[in-house]
């Protein structure tokens, strides 16, 4: 039985609707995409209840009319602003053998941690157990002194996520369950060695960057920055002095890889575009990829930055940068690795219709595990599915 899934990303400039089924092997088989432009869910922006509305349904009408079918439950993907993670240790002193009780016992103890309205305990990633200093993975039965276990806690924006579950009961759409984005990224974006011996994931939006590390199989770190795609927009409009909507598409043209123009000695100083172009103190093409240059390079640092600051960041470990901020720009990737002296490698979607960076968040959402348990729709599932097969051979 084939199922089809509805991802919904909420993100800083676009909400953005996916329409999407497993095929045999195991991909994503694209049925319908609806990308809208808005105000984002930033800051307040979430709790106006007539703009998110209207741009949801305009982007679950645009889905749902490319993919010929009607929209009845979905997943709803969660940002870094709205979703955060706690890393919380415990310990047993025991003594003795270490019973499968003793087990559930500190697990249960790790997951209980107090938080603040709204927030709450989404999902609860656990750790390696540590048996007097010595990282076990299953410790029944091994007589120990000490029995330790560190969990990461997924926490969630309760009062947010309410909001958008309203929104979408007003359109008569079941939410499945909502997904922290980083955790989506994991499975989707990462290797099992990535996994395994540590990865940083860092995601560029419009107005914001989530940074996300992973090793050992879990979460380790949730941050974010108040940087994104359209500060370089603003540098550009700025030190080029043009309307932010030329900028916008101005930056796009602008290549990192593109060493056939260097700098003039001391252009670094010129602040004003067009005075410095009218006086050939630079050219323009030169100009442009040194405003953005130092854009760039400022958010890729940061991120870093935060992510070294916990102490559990390996500098030797892998960087995957993605969205439609940085991951778009021509030769970004050996411009990221230059600057980090660090291996960078992009997560793009490789799905024929999405191969864009700016839907990663979406794409990964759509390849997020399925919900369990029945819940009644299944079989209109099935049957959407085959009618999309039956109009397809027509």
């Amino acid at each position: 039985m084939s199922r089809i899934y509805t991802a919904i990303e909420f993100g800083t400039t676009k909400l953005t609707v996916l329409i999407s089924r497993r095929s045999k092997s195991g991909g994503l088989e694209i049925l319908g995409l609806g990308n809208v432009s808005y105000p984002g869910i930033q800051g307040e922006n979430w709790k106006h209840a007539d703009s998110i509305r209207s741009v949801l349904l305009k982007a679950v009408e645009q889905a749902q009319d490319s993919a010929g079918l009607k929209v009845r439950h979905c997943v709803i993907g969660i940002p870094n602003e709205f979703c955060g993670l706690i890393r919380n240790y415990k310990e047993l002193t025991l003594e003795r053998e270490i019973s499968r009780q003793d087990i559930e016992d500190l697990r249960q103890s790790v997951e209980d941690y107090p938080l603040p309205d709204p927030w709450e305990v989404s999902d609860v990633y656990y750790g390696y157990f540590n048996a007097d200093g010595q990282a076990v993975t299953s410790p029944a039965g091994i007589r120990v002194g000490i029995l330790g276990l560190e969990a990461s806690l997924i926490c969630m924006h309760g009062k947010f996520i309410a909001q958008l579950t309203k929104y979408m009961e007003e359109l008569k759409i079941a939410v499945d369950s909502v997904v922290s984005v980083p955790v989506a990224y994991s499975t989707a974006l990462l290797t099992p060695e990535e996994m395994r011996t540590g990865a940083l994931i860092i995601d560029v939006g419009g107005y914001s960057t989530d940074i996300a590390y992973f090793k050992d199989g879990r979460p380790l770190i949730f941050d974010w920055l108040p940087l994104g795609g359209k500060h370089i927009s603003q540098d550009v409009e700025k030190g080029m002095n043009i309307p932010f909507s030329e900028a916008e598409k101005l930056k796009k043209r602008c290549s990192l890889a593109d060493d056939s123009r260097p700098y003039p000695e001391g252009s670094q100083a010129v602040t004003d575009g067009d005075q410095a172009c009218a006086d050939g103190a630079v050219d323009r093409g030169a100009f442009l990829r040194q405003i953005v240059e130092a854009r760039i390079e400022e958010i890729l640092t940061l991120s870093v930055k935060k992510a070294v600051a916990s102490g559990l960041i390996d500098r030797e470990c892998s960087i995957v940068l993605t969205g439609g901020g940085l991951a778009m720009y021509k030769g970004i990737r050996e411009f990221s690795e230059k600057v980090l002296d660090m291996p960078v490698r992009l997560g793009v979607p490789d799905v024929i219709g999405l191969t864009s960076p700016a839907l990663a968040s979406v794409y990964s959402l759509a390849m997020a595990d399925p919900p369990m348990g029945f819940k009644g729709f299944y079989l209109r599932d099935y049957i959407d599915s085959l009618l999309i097969d039956i109009r397809r051979r027509l």
